[in-house]
């Protein structure tokens, strides 16, 4: 298995450790790490963002931008779609971007 797909497991399977080292050890992975490498064409963050905060941590630590989004045809997604309200407040902290959509959308679910 090669760096690339040894970063996607450890983003995939939560592997904050394995992360890092990965990280640290491959410094070609870096200028990847927001490449829409993983389902519905999301970078590392989004996929981290519903897993761990270890994980968004690693990620940003090596560069990870939080306002990165996934390329989907479809529509695409940042950190705040699919995250808990625990992380969705962490990632907030750490600079992500509430937009309208964000706003609206927890508005409804607060009723």
């Amino acid at each position: 298995m090669d760096a690339l797909e040894q970063f996607q497991t450890a983003v995939s399977q939560g592997d904050a450790a394995k992360l890092r080292d990965l990280l640290e050890s491959h410094p070609g992975l870096r200028p990847k790490i927001d490449a829409p490498l993983f389902h519905f064409d999301c970078p590392a963050i989004v996929v981290a963002a519903t897993r761990r905060r270890e994980m968004v941590d690693v990620l940003l630590a090596y560069g990870a931008g939080i306002h990165a989004r996934s390329a989907w045809w479809a529509g695409s997604f940042c950190v705040l779609d699919g995250c808990d309200p625990e992380m969705a407040a962490y990632l907030i902290g750490r600079g992500a971007f509430v937009d309208p959509e964000h706003e609206a959308g927890r508005q409804l679910r607060d009723r």
